[in-house]
């Protein structure tokens, strides 16, 4: 019969040909590179022998979270792997939903229709990697999107030498509004900004030494688009 490395390279040229006018030329420039370069290690690798692992829970485990790091890499990386992958990021493109999500769905069905080959027990060891390399995913593509939204509410001519602060040493845009305190009544300036977490810590030791008596906010903002920070040609 055919190597592993023939058939992947089949199928996924089936799939790139179907996904060629959803996804951008770049994702499929990179994701034809990833699908070389599995398939020549796929040829390399099928010829040796590694002594085998008895615990399936383990390798369940393992696989799923190594799998999952993997691919959360080379897609916030704008590519794929190919596979079952592609499908996952034209859907993702299409509907929005985190791409963890609809490859455990897909490889779910896979895995199910796989019950009377392979056995229920392999299947559910199967579940359990699918559903790791998933949440993997998902958790990896975040950490990078995910920024601190920064609130700091004090005084006119404070804001002033904070918002040149941000701007030079942390190299960060700012937006300030006039605000006014809802119990004391009188004018302040809330500064805003979007910062990475070493940023914040930077910031809150710059404003504990010379601003003790601002008022900081600290949030989570699991995604953030434009210029600095995701480009709008990536979704």
């Amino acid at each position: 019969g055919f190597s592993p490395a023939i058939v992947h390279l089949i199928l996924n040229a089936f799939l790139l040909l179907w996904a060629r006018k959803e996804l951008p030329k770049r994702f499929v420039g990179w994701t034809i590179f990833n699908i070389l370069l599995i398939s020549s290690l796929l040829q390399v690798f099928s010829g040796l022998r590694f002594s085998p692992i008895e615990d399936m829970f383990l390798i369940s485990v393992a696989s799923g979270i190594l799998k999952g790091l993997g691919l959360g890499i080379t897609f916030y990386s704008g590519a794929s792997s190919g596979g079952l992958d592609v499908v996952a990021a034209v859907l993702r493109r299409r509907y929005g939903v985190e791409v963890g999500k609809y490859t455990f769905f897909i490889n779910i069905f896979i895995l199910s229709a796989a019950l009377s080959v392979v056995g229920l027990e392999k299947v559910l060891f199967g579940f359990v990697a699918t559903y790791i390399c998933g949440q993997t995913i998902d958790s990896v593509l975040s950490s990078f999107d995910k920024r601190r939204l920064v609130f700091i509410v004090g005084e006119h001519k404070n804001q002033k030498a904070i918002v040149d602060y941000i701007s030079s040493e942390l190299n960060r845009g700012s937006t300030l509004f006039n605000t006014k305190g809802g119990y004391t009544h009188k004018e302040s300036a809330t500064l805003m900004c979007l910062l990475t977490r070493r940023q914040t810590m930077e910031l809150k030791r710059y404003l504990a030494k010379n601003y003790p008596r601002s008022f900081l906010v600290v949030s989570d903002a699991s995604e953030v688009l434009g210029k600095g920070f995701k480009r709008w040609k990536n979704i």
